[in-house]
């Protein structure tokens, strides 16, 4: 549901009826975007399109992806099956090596600017909060609370995505005396964005415990 399928794929579909079309959320549970440092109430009910940013999902992704090829190529659907099998134990050893990571880590709060990174919070027990509201930015109250909640947990890191303006995370990380960290959500090597971000998050929250 994000907005380019919204826009465009029924056209794409209309112009185009012999193209398969792959859902790759297929099987996957959505989630709800994650809260906003708001005082007590709740953001409206929309859904998180970052499903890829989960290992978990990822993998549920790939299968999707490789069921959809090996049906328009299914000469070559063993290639496809041999790939998908090796990317998966990849996936699968990523996913062990973040809980590893994050195994000791007390302080399983973060604050990010853009909330990217829902599913992955869901799937290792971390608490995620935005600091963007419904889309837009936050008004001074907000950025207030945000300063607020960074106190209280000791949070030194804000997370930004280089795709946003990051003019919020920088106010409040230089309130609190911390910093932004980027982290680009759609980077093109998954397994070592997600790596990369695992080396920032650990000591982003250790230094909050």
């Amino acid at each position: 549901g994000i907005e380019f399928e919204l826009v465009w794929l029924d056209k794409l579909v209309a112009t185009n009826k012999q193209m398969l079309v792959v859902d790759c959320a297929q099987g996957i549970s959505l989630m709800e975007l994650a809260d906003s440092a708001e005082e007590g109430g709740h953001r409206h009910s929309t859904l998180d399109p970052h499903i890829w940013l989960s290992p978990r999902n990822a993998q549920s992704m790939v299968r999707n992806i490789a069921a959809g090829l090996a049906q328009i190529d299914p000469t070559n659907k063993a290639y496809y099956e041999q790939n998908r099998d090796a990317y998966l134990q990849q996936l699968i050893q990523l996913d062990q090596d973040i809980r590893d990571g994050l195994s000791r880590v007390t302080q399983r709060r973060f604050i990010m600017y853009h909330p990217s990174l829902g599913y992955f919070a869901r799937d290792y027990n971390l608490t995620l909060v935005a600091i963007e509201e419904e889309g837009k930015e936050p008004k001074a109250a907000a950025i207030a609370r945000l300063m607020a909640y960074a106190r209280q947990y000791n949070i030194k890191v804000i997370f930004a995505s280089p795709q946003f303006n990051p003019e919020s995370a920088k106010v409040i990380a230089d309130a609190i005396g911390g910093r932004v960290v980027f982290f680009d959500s759609v980077a093109s090597n998954y397994i070592a964005n997600l790596r990369t971000l695992l080396g920032e998050l650990v000591p982003a929250m250790e230094s909050g415990g």
